[in-house]
């Protein structure tokens, strides 16, 4: 499991496809996590959809922060969480050519039985 979607205003290039493979080829590595067990998404908001630090705009500026929600299991350890969250920032901005401080990630985890994965409910 972990679950990545990133949300952003568009950037230079039209098509994410390449760093979205990139950035799950790093991350998967970085963490000893099986591809397989990994989805990464990249979303763009529509033009004068999005707006951060009172900033809005047609593409990604250098002012506004992208967004990233990392899904994981609940029994993920803390210090686990925490090296995920860096490495995800670390691999979004080498492939993304962002600063670190252009992106802002949230965590959410999910428990036992909250999951519908693979025609059932997900039990760990």
């Amino acid at each position: 499991m972990p679950i990545i979607n990133i949300q952003s205003l568009p950037l230079d290039l039209e098509n994410p496809s390449p760093r979205l493979d990139l950035i799950s080829q790093d991350f998967a590595s970085a963490l000893a996590i099986d591809e397989q067990h990994l989805s990464i998404g990249w979303q763009y908001f529509s033009s004068g959809c999005y707006r951060a630090k009172s900033l809005g705009g047609r593409t990604q500026g250098p002012t506004q922060p992208i967004q990233v929600q990392l899904l994981v299991p609940d029994f993920t350890p803390p210090e686990r969480r925490q090296l995920m969250l860096t490495t995800l920032a670390m691999c979004i901005s080498k492939h993304a050519g962002l600063p670190l401080n252009q992106i802002f990630i949230y965590l959410q985890t999910v428990a036992s039985g909250e999951v519908f994965d693979d025609g059932k409910l997900a039990t760990w």
